[in-house]
């Protein structure tokens, strides 16, 4: 016995004791077989659980390298959420594009929540609202007030082109802003997919079609004071102004100045010449003086270059240039008055600031819920003190196609907060343009920035952007401003065309 003993710890022993018995062969082999399956088991019991925990529980959003929100900041991280007293909250949520009949985008059929090359299904949109909710709730919900800047309606077929899915999809779109903030007022504006026509100033009679909705949306809470012309204006050309009332603590109200700047556009048919754009701009020079406080001013083209059509070795103002130049005037004058400009169509955040005849202009473009063009369906919240002043913008994106691998309602964590991404504490037009040659820095703040920016965005379009392009891009609304700059940086745009040859962001 001791001899078999001696055979299993020792092999030299045992070979001097002659051969091993058959059945003690056995037993050895069985052991360490029983003892390779064992190890084997417990491997992949492991495996599976380490595989289970890491799509139920994925890892940090802040990882380096990862599939699904990486680089995305846990909600509230970022200090573009600054909560108290002293300030409320502004939801920013623009160019939803819902989709009536989502089969009819071949690539989304059996995704819920939609798909890259598709527009908004109402699942990812419930989505979107209800995460937009979470932020708007949490901090002073009786202060707080949505902008839906504009494209409500999904994209068309030209030569099929629906009024009745449009106004379907307008309808939709604000019954469930309304189910969701059931007592916060909706500024809104119009798109260039909200009209009658895509890219064409529609009859007058289809403002009267949407003008309940748009009332509707601002009536709600019972917070805004619309002026005894309100209807008259808005049957006029598909503008308005309001009034929201003054807070709890008896500071001054805020007056919004919606514009339909499809009688702005470059590309909208119809808009030039036209009779009512004359009127609009003289309007809103108007609506500026006899503004009593702060205004924040609303529309759906942002007055700036296409950043689209930029990466295509384009440049094209979205705005005519005649009316680009009157709306400078306009806004140099009253500059002190304006609290902000808040613009979508572009379906990505982005703003653009310059020194326009000594006085410092900006404005702010909103990225889009729609996944049409290849960008993580987002929405954003600003942070404004109770006098009116802008402190932040922190964008919310989710991550699509990495939520449809779990089949899991889409949840939305917040980053690229300006206050972060510049370094400034308030976004007045002059930090921005104090800061904007962060753009241009080494800084590992602007560098996570631009990784996660090509993240979010899929690299979506065209040639890249360098740092240097786009901060000509962001610091320069003119054309002409933008090509000096370039050529300081080395960049001759002499080859660049005037248009595109397809159409625009829409």
């Amino acid at each position: 016995m001791s001899s078999q003993y001696l055979s299993l710890v020792s092999p030299d022993e045992s070979s001097s004791q002659g051969d091993t018995p058959p059945n003690l062969k056995r037993n050895v082999l069985c052991n360490a077989t029983r003892f390779t399956i064992t190890t084997l088991a417990v491997v992949v019991i492991i495996l599976l659980v380490a595989i289970f925990f890491l799509v139920k529980f994925p890892r940090s959003p802040s990882a380096v390298s990862c599939e699904g929100p990486c680089g995305l900041e846990e909600e509230g991280a970022k200090g573009g959420e600054m909560r108290s007293r002293e300030t409320f909250l502004l939801g920013l949520i623009t160019d939803i594009h819902l989709m009536v009949h989502p089969d009819d985008c071949v690539a989304n059929r059996g995704w819920k929540y939609g798909t890259f090359g598709c527009d908004s299904t109402e699942a990812l949109l419930n989505a979107t609202l209800a995460a937009m909710s979470d932020k708007l709730i949490s901090s002073n919900p009786a202060q707080n007030i949505i902008f839906m800047l504009g494209d409500a309606a999904q994209h068309q077929d030209e030569a099929a082109w629906s009024t009745n899915i449009t106004i379907a999809a307008i309808h939709s779109v604000y019954t469930r802003l309304s189910a969701q903030f059931p007592d916060t007022p909706v500024f809104p504006t119009i798109g260039n997919n909200d009209l009658e026509r895509h890219n064409a100033v529609p009859d007058p009679s289809w403002y009267d079609t949407i003008l309940p909705v748009f009332e509707s949306a601002l009536r709600r809470g019972d917070r805004v004071e619309l002026p005894p012309d309100f209807h008259d204006v808005f049957r006029n050309g598909g503008y308005y102004s309001a009034k929201l009332r003054s807070n709890a603590r008896g500071e001054g109200g805020l007056t919004v100045i919606s514009l339909n700047t499809n009688l702005l556009a470059s590309k909208v048919i119809g808009a030039q010449p036209y009779a009512g754009t004359t009127d609009h701009l003289s309007w809103l020079e108007r609506e500026l003086e006899r503004a009593v406080g702060k205004v924040a001013i609303i529309g759906h083209h942002p007055p700036t270059i296409s950043f689209f059509a930029l990466r295509y070795s384009v440049l094209q103002n979205h705005w005519d240039k005649e009316y680009l130049d009157a709306f400078l005037k306009i806004y140099r004058n009253y500059k002190d008055k304006i609290m902000g400009m808040f613009t979508g169509h572009e379906h990505q955040d982005s703003f653009g600031a310059m020194k326009y005849e000594g006085v410092d202009i900006s404005v702010f473009s909103l990225p889009s819920v729609s996944p049409v063009y290849q960008g993580q369906p987002s929405f954003s919240i600003a942070t404004v003190t109770n006098d009116y002043r802008l402190l932040d913008i922190l964008t919310h994106h989710t991550w699509l196609d990495f939520y449809n691998r779990l089949k899991e309602e889409p949840k939305f964590l917040g980053n690229s907060s300006y206050s972060d991404i510049l370094g400034v504490t308030g976004l007045n037009s002059t930090a921005l343009l104090d800061k904007a040659g962060e753009i241009i820095s080494e800084s590992d703040r602007m560098s996570t920035f631009t990784s996660l920016r090509d993240k979010v965005y899929q690299d979506r379009f065209g040639v890249d952007i360098t740092p240097h392009m786009f901060y000509c891009y962001s610091t320069n609304l003119q054309i002409s401003s933008f090509r000096s700059c370039a050529q300081q940086f080395g960049y001759n745009t002499s080859n660049f065309k005037s248009e595109m040859s397809e159409d625009n962001v829409s």
